[in-house]
Parts: C-alpha cells; sequence; structure tokens
C-alpha cells in the first residue's frame, strides 16, 4: 500500500512480502492450509489480511515496509514464523474477495458459498 511493499499469495498457503524497488523477499508467513486467494494491507499499515481457500480469513501483523527493508538490508533475516493475530471462521466456502473497509475499522468478504460478510475484528 506504500508503493515500496507487495504481498502475494501462493497455491502452498503462503503470503510474501516483497521489496518492490529491490525484487527481494521480505517475509513469508506460513498462513494458510491452502491457496490463498486475496489479500490487503490495513489502510493505517503494520497488518495484512489474507483470505484462502480453507475458507478463513487471518489477520497478521507485519512490521512497517521500512524496517523490513533495513532488516533486509542489513543482512538480517526476518522471522519466517508469523503468529495469526486473529483467524475469523464462517464462511463455509473458499474466501475469494476480503479488503478492509470503513476506514480499516472493519473487514467485508465474499465467499465461493455465495456468502458476503461484514467483520468487527
Amino acid at each position: 500500500r506504500d508503493g515500496q511493499c507487495l504481498a502475494t499469495g501462493s497455491s502452498d498457503g503462503s503470503v510474501v512480502l516483497w521489496d518492490v524497488t529491490r525484487r527481494e523477499r521480505l517475509l513469508l508467513i506460513e498462513a494458510h492450509a491452502d491457496v490463498v486467494r486475496c489479500l490487503d494491507f490495513a489502510p493505517a499499515g503494520g497488518f495484512v489480511l489474507s483470505g484462502s481457500n480453507d475458507t478463513t480469513l487471518t489477520i497478521w501483523e507485519v512490521p512497517t515496509a521500512s524496517s523490513l527493508m533495513v532488516s533486509a538490508g542489513a543482512g538480517k533475516a526476518p522471522s519466517e514464523q508469523k503468529r495469526a493475530l486473529m483467524t475469523l471462521e464462517g464462511h463455509m466456502g473458499a474466501v475469494t474477495g476480503a479488503a478492509y473497509v470503513c476506514g480499516g475499522t472493519r473487514v467485508a468478504s465474499c465467499s465461493l458459498d455465495g456468502s458476503v460478510r461484514i467483520w468487527n475484528p
């Protein structure tokens, strides 16, 4: 969201944060038990939201892009084992879309089960 960091989701369930300028991996999060289908950064930073085929949404606390880049530039490997801040369960099918809404105070999600949910995490 700040133009310096990109988040990608993978078929192995991982989420990776990248430095777009240097094209380097900053952080790997072993996020889900199935394919990651959607991601969003919190508007104020510090959190990444991921949705998956495993029917869950997870909020991850992540360092700021600038602090990750300083660590990577200093040769320090950031922790690859991140713990979920919160996992939201309630969809019966794969979560296909998720986003922070209402200025980041809520999360909206949609699923292959046909539901749309608004969460107040």
